[in-house]
């Protein structure tokens, strides 16, 4: 999920440069990771502004060496098609889940860092985690702070990637190595990409993650996720690969 947190500084450096209203999509390479105890550089350039969308390519670097690659697409609202999904997941109250580090902590696992951080909330019961396809999913509540919410659509943005980077642990999931013992070796994950589109400029307070990992092959695997506002709105879908490195 750190690499949600490189992308939300990428989205919210291109809309301090932007004059367009909000983000439309964003895709981010991850070609080193970054430590958190250092600083980042980042530079913003617009590769090309037309009268609707600008295009805007963010370099992170850290130390001189580069750490991301990404570009986002900034946009002004116009007159279009409008529909909504034919499918919404079933939305339950996050006040009555227990809160995921406690869970993970019951499962005999080890909830720190960027967990601790923000609050998440999710079902302690693993056959409530299913998509609106009925397909296996990881899925769960998460806010930053009580009312936590923001006018500007690219700090909106900004909080719904660090949530939709899931798809690492949602690849675990998939591979029943998420809670216990390992199975079939031990791995470490890491997010190569990162792709984005984002539906709506603003959310509620709480944010519904629900990510699927569809098939993983080769040291790959791929994770698809959604982040939904607590009135059942779509309001960002994203894609990733994911790599497995084995752990000694």
């Amino acid at each position: 999920m750190y690499g949600g947190y490189l992308a939300a500084a990428v989205v919210r450096a291109a809309g301090m440069v932007t004059s367009a209203l909000r983000p439309a999509s964003l895709g981010c390479q991850f070609v080193r990771p970054c430590t958190l105890d250092g600083p980042l550089r980042i530079d913003v350039a617009s590769l090309r502004r037309g009268r609707t969308s600008d295009l805007l390519h963010v370099a992170v670097s850290q130390r001189e060496k580069l750490c991301v690659e990404a570009d986002v697409r900034a946009v002004d609202s116009t007159p279009g098609l409008e529909f909504e999904p034919e499918r919404v997941p079933a939305l339950t109250d996050p006040d009555d889940l227990p809160l995921l580090v406690d869970v993970i902590r019951e499962q005999g696992g080890n909830a720190g860092g960027h967990l601790t951080y923000l609050e998440y909330r999710t079902s302690a019961n693993e056959s409530d985690w299913r998509n609106a396809d009925g397909k296996r999913a990881l899925t769960g509540w998460v806010r930053y702070a009580p009312r936590c919410v923001y006018d500007d659509p690219f700090l909106e943005a900004a909080r719904v990637l660090v949530p939709i980077d899931t798809q690492v642990p949602a690849a675990f999931d998939r591979a029943q190595a998420l809670w216990g013992p390992p199975r079939g070796g031990t791995f470490f994950g890491t997010t190569l990409d990162l792709f984005v589109h984002f539906h709506r400029a603003l959310g509620t307070e709480w944010l519904y993650y629900e990510t699927h990992a569809p098939v993983a092959h080769d040291g790959l695997a791929s994770g698809h996720a959604q982040i939904w506002s607590s009135r059942a709105e779509l309001l960002a879908t994203g894609i990733s690969q994911v790599a497995f490195v084995p752990v000694a």
